[in-house]
């Protein structure tokens, strides 16, 4: 087709960190300068929230094929080929003497799920296990390379295998969170002391979504693996998007979805793909499709940390000005319809957002529409030149 020109080839890498974009605000890594100081011309009105309070300039461990503004260090895709390989010929071993990480959580939202995803395939490097997903609704955007890796294709007598739960606890939590630490010490020790690799048990089950990834990188049985895995960013200087990103990194999107997502980088950039995109993201959750309680917004019980519908013609005209001082193409992924209907007033064709019901994939069934939005909201999040995030 027309528009799979070479220079959108090349910028097929960039737009491959999308599925990791929407956790950015819970991950630590290094970020630009404040919008202010970046952007001298535009004003970014203050309210009681982080208003587009960071542009974040790192590679998430995507090869870039042409020169880009994100300069993160990337690691080599050697060792992944190398577990890929080893991952197929584990599934194609004789039953009752197969090595498995399970992760199972289909009811989280894909931020969540990809936090989950990512410590499941990283304990399974770290230990020669084949990773493995139960409750994967999502194959008809994304596939992973190996040749067998959905739980319930196993024979039923391989999923009734002896199964040694991972320890998890509720809620996200980081390294340095002294009430986290201390509450779940004994959990957590086990999993930074425990020789994960020579365990018998055939089966590792993790079933939650938290980031284990920033406990399993402190097992002092990995360190090695960890840093052949992640050369040439060293040991100290790893961060949660480095191994987000690196899982990220095996999904495949299917057909169908990769020709939407070339369409609409297409129609971002123009003809010859050299437009400038900045791509924003709005999160209110007062959308009870996204909240999950009708009438109820999630904010009410995570300290306040998503933005308001009252914030949200504050936000929109930063997206204005934003749009004037840089020429940009704006694409915006957003929960909320009112901010979606107000930028589209004020920015006209300059914005650019994907069209379909706004909804979560933690709640009830998704339509192939709803799962491809998705989808598309978070790797077009990841093609823009910058990034510009809401907490």
């Amino acid at each position: 087709m027309a528009f799979r020109s070479s220079a959108l080839t090349k910028r097929r890498a960039a737009v491959l960190i999308g599925c990791v974009v929407l956790v950015a605000a819970f991950v630590s890594l290094r970020s630009d300068p404040e919008p202010t100081e970046r952007y001298p011309n535009v004003v970014f009105p203050q309210t009681r929230y982080p208003l587009m309070a960071k542009t974040f300039n790192v590679s998430f461990g995507v090869p870039l094929e042409q020169p880009h503004s994100r300069d993160r260090v990337i690691p080599s895709d050697g060792p992944l080929q190398q577990y890929i390989k080893l991952h197929d010929s584990i599934t194609s071993g004789p039953l009752g003497h197969r090595k498995y990480v399970l992760f199972s959580k289909d009811d989280a939202g894909l931020g969540n799920r990809m936090m989950g995803y990512a410590s499941a395939l990283l304990l399974a490097m770290m230990t020669d296990r084949a990773v493995m997903i139960a409750g994967w609704d999502q194959r008809e955007a994304i596939q992973l390379p190996f040749k067998q890796w959905l739980w319930e294709t196993l024979p039923e007598h391989e999923r009734k295998l002896k199964m040694r739960p991972i320890p998890t606890w509720h809620y996200v939590f980081f390294p340095g969170d002294d009430f986290a630490e201390t509450w779940d010490k004994k959990k957590i020790d086990e999993i930074v002391n425990t020789d994960w690799a020579a365990v018998s048990d055939q089966v590792l089950f993790l079933d939650m979504t938290v980031p284990l990834y920033y406990y399993i990188v402190r097992n002092r049985h990995f360190r090695r693996k960890i840093e052949q895995i992640f050369h040439p960013i060293s040991f100290d200087d790893l961060t949660g998007f480095d191994i987000l990103g690196y899982a990220a990194r095996t999904f495949q999107m299917t057909t169908a979805l990769q020709q939407q997502l070339d369409e609409m980088v297409l129609k971002a950039r123009g003809p010859d793909l050299s437009g400038r995109l900045v791509s924003l993201q709005l999160r209110t959750a007062g959308n009870a499709q996204i909240s999950g309680k009708p009438g109820a917004s999630l904010g009410d019980s995570m300290d306040l940390v998503y933005m308001e519908e009252s914030d949200i013609p504050v936000f929109v005209q930063c997206a204005v000005n934003l749009a004037t001082e840089t020429n940009a193409t704006i694409f915006l992924a957003t929960d909320s319809d009112a901010a979606r209907q107000l930028a589209q007033e004020a920015l006209g064709p300059r914005l650019l957002t994907v069209d379909g019901h706004i909804g979560h994939s933690a709640h009830g069934a998704l339509s192939k529409g709803d799962l491809f939005k998705i989808f598309l909201d978070n790797y077009m999040l990841g093609a823009g030149d910058e990034i510009i995030l809401t907490r």
